[in-house]
């Protein structure tokens, strides 16, 4: 007996779209193949890049001289010199500049997510935004003007300060956006055991959101000290170690950048071999910043 209300099975191919599933199929297939299309055009530069650092700087420069020995004379001999003093400078700039940084960015990125000051948290952010967008070189005009200038010398410094400045709002913003990622449901249990809002921040925001801030800490570290525009006006150069605030310093960018216009092969050499240093530290910086954040999140 027939069951009242069901009628006759439909046919499927009447069903709404079937016709349109073939078509559907050929779209699916196109765009994913034009995504692979642009993602392998957009990794063969980032390739070339590599082969050809890899090829000129780091089969044919590196040696245990080359991180031990100071930068030679124009016209030496292939082989001497290193670049020891550029190390050390950009090992100084990154604490230095690390400290200034730090605790400003995640001071001023808890306050834009917790303050209930829109208006100026608003300010606060657009500031950031603002100055992360400002070219490095533009940075490094601003310090010269308000500090190497009135001082009458290029210092390690104003590269710190500028090197800070860079810093400051990749750090802000990503502590901005990741602590808004804890739930509320903690903060609130926090409150409810009678702790403090400064407790509730330090004892259970911070370390919940330590993986991304460390993050942020290490994607602003890595620009940073690849940057060498600002180094331009601050830093300067400086062909001897120095671990004095005062005085001039050397940094990797800023060598690469005086040395590849030089008219000295050996000099060019010694910059092929600091673009592949540099180089390796941004992208070894870079792979531990995702392991930790892929870890943690």
């Amino acid at each position: 007996m027939k069951e009242q209300g069901l009628g006759r099975p439909r046919d499927i191919r009447s069903l709404a779209g079937y016709g349109n599933i073939a078509r559907r199929q050929f779209k699916n297939r196109l765009f994913t193949g034009l995504c692979l299309f642009l993602s392998i055009l957009v990794v063969i530069p980032l390739a070339t890049i590599l082969v050809v650092v890899i090829k000129k700087g780091g089969l044919n420069v590196l040696s245990a001289g080359f991180f031990t020995e100071i930068t030679p004379v124009p016209n030496a001999a292939f082989g001497t010199g290193g670049i020891a003093n550029s190390l050390v400078g950009t090992m100084l700039l990154c604490v230095l500049g690390s400290l200034l940084a730090v605790p400003l960015g995640i001071a001023a990125g808890l306050y834009m997510a917790f303050s209930k000051r829109k208006k100026f948290c608003d300010s606060l952010y657009f500031f950031c935004n603002t100055l992360q967008s400002v070219p490095a070189i533009v940075t490094g005009i601003f310090v010269y003007t308000v500090l190497v200038k009135p001082f009458g010398s290029f210092s390690l410094f104003s590269a710190a300060i500028a090197f800070a400045l860079v810093m400051f709002p990749i750090i802000a913003l990503a502590t901005a956006e990741i602590v808004k990622l804890c739930p509320l449901a903690i903060i609130e249990a926090s409150y409810a055991l009678g702790a403090s809002f400064y407790k509730t921040i330090v004892k259970v925001v911070l370390p919940y959101s330590a993986a991304g801030i460390v993050n942020g800490f290490i994607v602003a570290l890595a620009r940073s000290a690849g940057e060498g525009a600002f180094l331009l006006f601050t830093a300067f150069g400086n062909p001897f170690i120095s671990y004095s605030l005062w005085q001039p310093t050397s940094a990797l960018p800023l060598t690469i950048f005086q040395f590849a216009i030089s008219p000295y092969e050996n000099w060019q050499e010694i910059a092929w071999g600091a673009s592949f240093v540099l180089m390796a530290l941004v992208l070894l910086v870079n792979i531990v910043s995702k392991l930790i954040y892929r870890k943690k999140f």
